[in-house]
């Protein structure tokens, strides 16, 4: 009989009150054959100190003794023998000790209740064999809280922040080089001093500079765009040197500008 991955979860409750929705999803889930209930215990610790025990279970008959009353064994509330499964001991199993579940009824305070459910994952039973015969084996594997999620989407949300401002100084810089550029090109002019290698620089930069304008290249994508043209021979050294000098000196502006402004509004 191929067993898909077992998980045993349990959950908490204080001053419960019920009012069927739990038992309707775990019915939902179960009837769609998402996962089988392998053994439900819901134990109630009432104000005098005696405990109310329910349980569920879709395991047929002809399966119980592979599996057993496998949570009342682990909690000491049934019979100690069912405890050996095939020839392995609880005991000697992974996940939650003898010791550790005891213990989570143990400290339970009067009216509280603790549902522990362990169920099949029968969607991941085929993928779990596949893995098998492929020589895999699990080394490690969690479930992610609601909470944990949240605490993983901040800092995710903090680090799009900080790309996002790194993406927005490369296409200054590489806008202001173009900027530069483009100055220089206008001073060549006027001075009538347009040499081959200055033309053939004004004509890749204002090439590159259209293609950033139909979005054919990224605007964080300049700088390296503007180096490859340099590798090419298509832009002078010397004209893109004095351009990212001056594209430097405007974001430091920039930058000593924004400082006094955040600094004047605390």
């Amino acid at each position: 009989m191929h067993i898909g991955p077992l998980q045993l979860a349990a959950i908490a409750f204080e001053n419960p009150i019920f009012k069927g929705e739990i038992l309707a999803e775990l019915d939902a889930v179960r009837g769609r054959g998402v996962i089988r209930l392998i053994d439900l215990l819901f134990i109630y610790r009432e104000a005098s100190g005696d405990v109310t025990v329910m349980t569920d279970t879709d395991v047929e008959a002809e399966d119980l003794a592979a599996y057993g009353d496998v949570l009342s064994v682990l909690l000491g509330l049934g019979d100690s023998s069912a405890a050996e499964m095939n020839g392995t001991s609880v005991d000697d199993g992974y996940g939650l000790s003898l010791e550790e579940i005891r213990g989570v009824v143990d400290q339970m305070p009067p009216d509280t209740a603790l549902a522990l459910v362990l169920f099949e994952h029968r969607w991941a039973g085929g993928l779990a064999q596949a893995i098998r015969e492929a020589g895999g084996h699990l080394l490690a594997q969690g479930i992610l809280t609601r909470e944990a999620v949240l605490v993983v989407g901040s800092e995710l949300a903090a680090i799009a922040e900080a790309e996002a401002v790194i993406a927005t100084t490369e296409a200054i810089k590489g806008a202001a080089v173009l900027d530069a550029l483009a100055f220089t090109e206008a001073a060549a002019e006027a001075e009538a001093l347009m040499a081959d290698e200055m033309v053939t620089s004004a004509i890749a930069a204002e090439t590159l500079r259209t293609l950033m304008a139909v979005g054919v290249v990224d605007d964080t994508e300049i700088e390296t765009a503007i180096l490859s043209l340099v590798e090419g021979g298509l832009l002078s050294p010397d004209l893109v040197a004095d351009a990212l000098e001056q594209a430097d000196a405007a974001l430091a502006a920039i930058a000593e500008t924004q400082a006094a402004q955040q600094q004047a509004e605390s």
